[in-house]
């Protein structure tokens, strides 16, 4: 995989610049990718350890199956 600051400076030496645009943009679209799912995961971690949210807004049996998976889950990666 190439790094973002390579290709860019391909780009800026007028290298190959359709084929390094393609790949810039490629490249830059799986970062954004991996940022979303890190991010989401960080919010849905948040969410999760907030007990006073859960119970306030009164889940369904299915939030709360959730979380016992969530639990569940966590005991048996040891986290």
């Amino acid at each position: 995989m190439s790094d973002l600051r390579s290709i860019a400076h391909k780009i800026t030496k007028g290298k190959n610049e359709s084929d390094n645009w393609n790949q810039f943009f490629t490249e830059y679209k799986g970062y954004v990718g991996r940022l979303a799912g890190t991010q989401f995961a960080l919010n849905l971690v948040s969410i999760m350890m907030d007990d006073h949210l859960w119970q306030e807004q009164e889940l369904s049996g299915i939030g709360k199956e959730f979380l016992e998976f969530v639990g569940t889950c966590e005991k048996a990666c040891h986290l």
